[in-house]
């Protein structure tokens, strides 16, 4: 439900532009002809193309609610997360690192699923907080990257998960409520590209928002 402006009834589910849909899902014929298959080797279910929409001329752009350019407040939704996950795919093939969405309602999806990988990176919802979360298959450690630290979202991991530790790792903490999305990003982004981007807090919003919309 984070994702709703993308979706109003009157609209196909995946565009940007105002397109009627007669269909079941929602989904208008244009956008079936125009969805890109230059990314089907990381989409592993039909749903995933949520981050695949239309421009106003029937292009097919990565998209994200534009309410992140100008709206301070406004929340990173999952759309914003898989656009991520997409410019990050090459850099994570590279790095032998898978990248997942867990959202409560559709689980954990294998949104870039990469051979032999080594470590997974996951962004995790609980609805209302967005969390990074590494897993090393190797040594089958859990790592927790939360730019709102509290034992509440640690204990929310490690029943998800079903494990009995996960090691709390340092992270830039969110000065608002708005802005945890963004903090999981920046956190994936500094793991996988290995380095610190040496951004303040006040600075990740404006980061992420340009490393989602420098390809549009």
């Amino acid at each position: 439900k984070q994702c709703d402006f993308t979706r109003p009834e009157h609209q196909c589910r995946l565009c940007l532009n105002v397109t009627a849909s007669a269909s079941p899902n929602k989904i208008c014929s244009t956008h079936k002809k125009h969805v890109s298959r230059r990314f089907t080797p990381y989409l592993t279910r039909e749903r995933d193309t949520d981050g695949l929409k239309l421009n106003r001329q029937g292009q097919v752009k990565l998209g994200f609610d534009p309410l992140l350019l100008t709206d301070q407040k406004k929340w990173f939704a999952d759309d914003a997360i898989r656009t991520a996950f997409l410019f990050m795919t090459p850099k994570a093939s590279e790095r032998r690192v898978d990248l997942c969405l867990h959202t409560p309602a559709n689980g954990l999806d294998k949104v870039v699923k990469v051979p032999n990988a080594v470590v997974r990176l996951i962004i995790l919802t609980t609805s209302r907080h967005w969390m990074l979360i590494v897993y090393n298959y190797e040594s089958k450690e859990w790592l927790l990257y939360n730019s709102k630290e509290s034992q509440y979202y640690t204990d929310y991991v490690l029943g998800v998960y079903n494990v009995a530790e996960i090691r709390n790792m340092n992270s830039l903490q969110q000065l608002n409520d708005n802005d945890c999305g963004a903090f999981a990003i920046y956190n994936a982004l500094c793991l996988l590209y290995r380095k610190n981007f040496n951004k303040g807090a006040h600075e990740v919003r404006d980061f992420v928002i340009k490393f989602l919309s420098r390809r549009d």
